[in-house]
């Protein structure tokens, strides 16, 4: 909340003194989060973390079948097993449900981690694109639209020029790979 307070009272601050300077004053709109839904490098990087958690949800739900099985047969088990035998049965689903439950915080934090990364790894590019686009444009601010712009007018909207960019620098690095 305070950076977009921040970011509203720069863009007024700017305008106002480009105003008093008798400057033209060009201003873009992007909305970071469609770049980041529509590029092809956001949308393969959904994919991909699409893809990594399905293989760990399958393996999670794995681990819990297997569990719930163990709890099934102890319970199937309690008449003819002696007090021992039940206590350290019950001793060996304690330390499985503590391993489950660390593998389940690390598949947690491997996701958030992975997000984070690619999420990073585009932003850089989305700003690279934008500061490119702003000098040959000649744009004198460029704001997200998610940073508290109420209105702005279609035809300040980069967002499609940047998805566009973002596909082509993403397409030729792909090539120069294969």
């Amino acid at each position: 909340m305070l950076k977009k307070c921040v970011l509203m009272l720069a863009a007024i601050f700017f305008a106002s003194v480009a105003l008093s300077n008798a400057q033209e004053v060009k201003i873009g709109i992007i909305d970071v989060n469609k770049v980041l839904n529509e590029s092809k490098e956001g949308t393969e990087a959904k994919e991909k973390m699409k893809a990594r958690y399905d293989e760990l949800q399958t393996r999670l739900t794995k681990k819990q079948e297997e569990l719930k099985a163990m709890r099934d047969d102890l319970e199937n088990q309690k008449i003819i097993l002696g007090k021992e035998k039940i206590k350290e049965k019950e001793e060996e689903m304690d330390k499985e449900m503590v391993e489950f439950r660390k593998v389940v915080a690390e598949s947690e934090k491997e996701m958030r981690d992975t997000e984070s990364a690619y999420t990073q790894e585009i932003l850089k590019k989305i700003k690279a694109a934008v500061d490119v686009l702003a000098r040959e444009k000649g744009f004198n601010l460029v704001v997200d639209r998610s940073g508290g712009v109420v209105y702005a007018d279609e035809g300040l909207d980069i967002t499609s020029t940047i998805v566009e960019t973002l596909n082509k620098e993403y397409e030729s690095a792909k090539n120069k790979s294969e």
